[in-house]
């Protein structure tokens, strides 16, 4: 047995009730939905193949489409793929997102972003399991307000202008 225990030892497992769980999926057998900003095929973490906690996708748009300033609850990564596109961030910074670019967006406002697509767009996403991508709050660009109705049915962080421009976190 080695210093790491019975489980690891390759010895001690009964191969009998071994079963392997890998999966390999080519992006071309999923079918892709149209959303309201781009097509989107969820790779795994998805129904068809669950995972514990992260989600992968591969998310298309065309040349010109245009991805209202909005943010999301759960942190993200984006890698791009292939094309070319301008992300805007809460301060108003910009940045020239292009292939072989990868971009982390915080939870919350901090992370609030919009896109602009120069040319045809093609993204993997990564974000945790059970975030369904359809859960985003947009939001108007010259102020850090969400178009947030009701959000009693959900505890979410905040993140609120004070004067100044300064940005703090709380929970609401």
């Amino acid at each position: 047995m080695t210093k790491w225990g019975k489980y690891w030892d390759w010895e001690s497992i009964p191969k009998s009730s071994l079963k392997s769980r890998v999966r390999s999926i080519n992006e071309a057998n999923v079918e892709g939905k149209l959303g309201e900003y781009g097509t989107s095929k969820q790779l795994v973490g998805g129904t068809d193949i669950p995972t514990e906690r992260l989600s992968i996708g591969v998310t298309s748009f065309k040349a010109g489409d245009r991805a209202p300033f909005h943010f999301h609850l759960h942190e993200r990564v984006y890698y791009m793929i292939s094309g070319r596109a301008i992300l805007r961030d809460i301060e108003g910074k910009t940045y020239d997102i292009t292939a072989g670019t990868a971009v982390h967006l915080p939870a919350g406002m901090e992370g609030a972003h919009g896109w602009d697509m120069k040319e045809d767009v093609q993204l993997i996403v990564i974000r945790p399991t059970g975030d369904t991508g359809s859960l985003q709050f947009n939001m108007d660009e010259s102020k850090p307000v969400s178009d947030i109705k009701d959000a009693n049915w959900i505890a979410a962080t905040a993140w609120v202008r004070e004067g100044e421009g300064k940005i703090t976190k709380g929970i609401y």
